[in-house]
């Protein structure tokens, strides 16, 4: 991977998990998981960076294309897909479920932030894409 990418995925990481932090802080724990979305894109935003919500992607099987086959919670800067949970633990399911969005989309990182125990940096995680599409 090109250097420069891997220092701006780095970069996006430590973001996330820094504004995730903050919107716990100020919400709490027990809110839902849109919720946090919202805030974390908002502040996202705020820092000048292109945000998409709830977005779209389809799933092409055999010849068939399922258009409304994944959606995705959030992607940032077109490069990291971003999903929120509010678990007690992050589960073996929660990580299938970012790689198989890391596979049809072809993002190289995903960022799954769980708001569900204190910490969410401590329960948040990085996967990166073995195989990312190069544009």
């Amino acid at each position: 991977m090109d250097p420069g990418l891997q220092q701006r995925l780095s970069w996006l990481f430590e973001t996330l998990l820094n504004v995730a932090m903050e919107v716990q802080h100020l919400l709490g724990t027990g809110m839902p998981a849109a919720a946090y979305s919202r805030c974390v894109a908002h502040e996202l935003e705020q820092l000048k960076l292109v945000v998409q919500q709830d977005l779209p992607v389809p799933i092409i099987y055999k010849g068939l294309t399922i258009e409304d086959g994944l959606r995705l919670d959030m992607v940032v800067d077109g490069r990291v897909t971003v999903r929120v949970i509010c678990e007690e633990k992050v589960t073996p399911l929660d990580d299938a479920r970012m790689h198989a969005q890391l596979r049809v989309t072809g993002l190289p990182m995903g960022v799954l932030l769980n708001f569900g125990p204190a910490s969410v940096r401590g329960s948040s995680r990085r996967v990166m894409n073995p195989a990312p599409r190069t544009a």
